[in-house]
């Protein structure tokens, strides 16, 4: 018996491997046309090089992710025909914004729109009930709308290299945040009003990296556990600064022209990563401390942090990644 049925379940597994390979073939398209000719087939489309699409493109309207590189001057109302959308990514296109149809994509999961001409931004995409990934690096931005619904959906937003100079109150409505990313704004000074009981209480990830900042952030780095803040002009960081991030674990202000670093920065528990500038004025708060292991001297090895030298089986040491000043020229 067991020689007549394992065949017949060799047979069948064959088959149900075909048919799954068949089946993730048939629906997944890099060619717009051919999946126009299977619109009833077609989750997943992968396209570049087109300006301006035919009408029977919103007539897909199974689709489950959709991927547009280079081109594509726009996106028009008809993408409210998208209800099956989970995943929209527009790579080095030329719109300038999203049409406010896209509110009734309300299966979007996850945008992106990369290194393209985005200026501005609905207030109906934070209103997207399932939307938990928002990344627009390198556009054109320059500010956020502030009108949109209190948020619970959104967990990550990504908003590197934009052109947003004001910290907008709003975006402390963006209430399940967990990483936010504003690296190359030109922010400078955060200016608002926040609830320190309400806001940002779920955000862990915070990139500021060369946002023209003069001080720490303190407004947001309550519950923050991964803090970079390189690249901007900080002088000092006082014990009123240090207070309010006492669960950071890595901390980056390497280029910044510090001359004072209060000790209280070797002493947050958590802290085990620690990337900063070799300078003399802060020398001496550094090698004092017994929480201290020096990894690197230099910019060769910079965030290498996988290459790190271990500092010993004791517990609650700091791993300083120690460079050299960038030299800027004259």
């Amino acid at each position: 018996m067991l020689l007549i049925s394992f065949p017949v379940l060799l047979h069948a597994q064959h088959s149900m491997d075909k048919r799954t390979h068949y089946y993730d073939n048939v629906n997944r398209y890099n060619d717009l046309q051919k999946a126009l000719q299977h619109k009833a087939d077609a989750k997943e489309l992968s396209i570049s090089g087109i300006e301006n699409v035919p009408a029977e493109f919103y007539e897909l309207t199974h689709l489950t992710k959709l991927t547009v590189r280079r081109g594509l001057n726009k996106l028009d109302d008809r993408i409210e025909n998208f209800r099956s959308l989970e995943i929209l990514n527009l790579i080095d296109v030329n719109i300038t914004t999203l049409p406010i149809e896209i509110k009734y994509c309300t299966n979007l999961r996850e945008i992106r729109v990369l290194s393209s001409k985005l200026e501005e931004l609905p207030k109906e995409l934070f209103e997207l009930p399932h939307l938990q990934i928002l990344v627009l690096k390198n556009n054109q931005i320059s500010r956020l709308p502030c009108d949109f619904d209190d948020n619970y959906s959104l967990k990550e937003l990504n908003l590197k290299f934009n052109k947003i100079t004001i910290f907008p109150d709003c975006m402390q409505r963006l209430y399940n945040l967990e990483s936010l990313y504003l690296s190359g704004n030109p922010l400078g000074l955060i200016q608002g009003k926040f609830s320190m009981d309400k806001s940002f209480r779920n955000l862990r990830t915070l990139s500021m990296s060369d946002c023209m900042l003069e001080s720490i952030p303190t407004e947001l780095t309550k519950n923050i556990s991964y803090l970079d803040l390189s690249s901007n002009k900080i002088k000092d960081i006082t014990f009123d600064d240090v207070q309010n991030m006492s669960r950071v674990t890595f901390l980056s202000l390497e280029n910044n022209p510090l001359t004072y670093l209060d000790e209280t920065v070797l002493q947050i528990r958590g802290l085990s990563t620690l990337q900063i500038d070799m300078n003399d004025e802060i020398a001496d708060a550094l090698f004092m401390s017994n929480r201290i292991c020096v990894s690197y001297v230099g910019r060769s090895y910079h965030r290498k942090l996988e290459q790190a030298s271990p500092c010993g089986k004791k517990k609650g040491m700091i791993v300083v990644f120690l460079y050299e000043p960038i030299k800027k020229n004259k």
